[in-house]
């Protein structure tokens, strides 16, 4: 018998939690929507993705009643309706709890930040101009915590405000703490911080993709910290896209300007596979996503919408160079001239920048309109054996250290991933 009665009503009753459960999320989600004025295309489509799992519970429900009687009637037998829900119950089950711990990653606008933003300034509107010292720093964790031993030598002292974006982060909390205990403050800092993101690695996710601000308090009075949004541009699961990639921000005002700070991880190249049509999708989804809603206002990029904007990370974008060997060549030479200029033309970002829809089809408007990057004066990385220690001279010892071929056979090619811009007014 592949159910017992007792085991198949267990099921029948979880199921049926489950409904009442999306059910009361889909009141919630409609009203959520039209409240904040999101685009009738998006209420449609996200309404319409969610009764279609309703149903689809609701057939599973109907056929447990179906299984439920025949074990009444016949309670040693087995029945195809018995099989049937079986299986359907244990799907449905996993996928239910999947939506219900994940749904608050759905993408959407943030339209949280209206009220923060847009209301009037508890701060004196005659400030006197003053610059503010920013350092931005990013760092993809590999699934582990940022340590001290991380920050000892990377950070400097005596900022006003310090950004922090780190990606595949296992516990986001124990790095602030290493960060605040790095920057040896007394409560001299005010964090604020938002992620995304789990460390449920069987459920495709390697951590989280975490945004930390640390503002000095001495000018605190010139700060007001307003609520954290996100973008989710991970797994489609039907409803939604999880967080294991997309977008984390914070936004902040600054007397009477406002800055958003976004921490990034996007998709990797995955067994030969390019996902860079894909990552130019999720960056152009970062910029609108991130900007919110006012004045009915739609698709408009972060930087109409926002006076500054920071964003930081792992944006996984490779270079046209195919072949590592010759990289590994570029970047000797390199080291020796002290210019990669010959490698960061290969850049798909820097392509993607320059050529717009020459190299991205997909591109309507110029990408990163209006950001600007420091200059990359250091070499593409690669995946780091672990545990490798060493300084890496020449072409042999990167060779030793990194690894310059995938699990399954392809060749890795180094890449500029973790990068930092910024578009700033005045």
């Amino acid at each position: 018998m592949i159910q017992g009665f007792g085991d198949l009503l267990v099921n029948h009753t979880v199921t049926f939690f489950c409904i009442l459960a999306q059910i009361t999320f889909y009141i919630r989600m409609k009203r959520h929507l039209l409240l904040h004025g999101v685009p009738r295309e998006i209420q449609r489509d996200a309404c319409t993705k969610t009764i279609a799992l309703i149903a689809l519970c609701s057939v599973y429900f109907f056929l447990g009643i179906l299984a439920l009687v025949s074990n009444v009637r016949r309670p040693t037998s087995t029945t195809s309706s018995d099989v049937f829900y079986g299986f359907a119950t244990t799907s449905i089950c996993f996928w239910t709890t999947y939506f219900i711990l994940f749904i608050r990653r759905n993408p959407r606008h943030v339209d949280s930040l209206n009220d923060s933003l847009l209301q009037e300034s508890d701060i004196d509107v005659k400030i006197s101009p003053q610059d503010l010292s920013v350092f931005v720093f990013s760092f993809n964790c590999g699934e582990k915590s940022i340590s001290e031993i991380d920050l000892k030598n990377g950070i400097p002292e005596n900022r006003d405000l310090y950004i922090f974006s780190l990606q595949e982060c296992m516990n986001t909390r124990k790095s602030i703490k290493a960060i605040t205990k790095t920057l040896n403050h007394n409560n001299e800092y005010v964090v604020e911080w938002h992620s995304i993101g789990s460390r449920l690695r069987l459920l495709g996710f390697h951590g989280d993709i975490s945004i930390i601000t640390l503002v000095r308090s001495t000018v605190l009075e010139r700060f007001s910290l307003c609520t954290g949004s996100e973008v989710c541009r991970g797994f489609n699961v039907g409803v939604c896209k999880l967080g294991n990639k997309g977008s984390a921000a914070v936004a902040l005002r600054i007397g009477n300007k406002t800055l958003l700070a976004i921490a990034v991880h996007f998709a990797s190249d995955l067994k030969g596979i390019s996902y860079f049509a894909k990552r130019v999708e999720d960056t152009c989804e970062t910029m609108t996503d991130h900007a919110p809603g006012w004045l009915g206002f739609e698709n408009w990029e972060a930087p109409c919408m926002f006076h500054h904007v920071i964003m930081a990370g792992d944006l996984n974008f490779r270079l046209s160079m195919k072949d590592s060997n010759q990289v590994l060549k570029e970047i000797e030479k390199g080291m020796e001239e002290g210019s990669y200029d010959a490698i960061v033309a290969h850049d798909e970002l820097h392509q993607s920048i320059s050529q717009g829809s020459g190299i991205a089809p997909s591109l309507q408007h110029k990408l990163l309109s209006g950001f600007n990057e420091a200059e990359i004066a250091f070499p593409p990385t690669f995946k780091l054996y672990k545990k490798e220690k060493g300084i890496l001279l020449d072409s042999r010892s990167v060779c030793s250290a990194y690894q310059t071929k995938a699990k399954d056979g392809t060749m890795r090619v180094p890449a500029y991933t973790d990068r930092i811009f910024a578009a700033l007014c005045g």
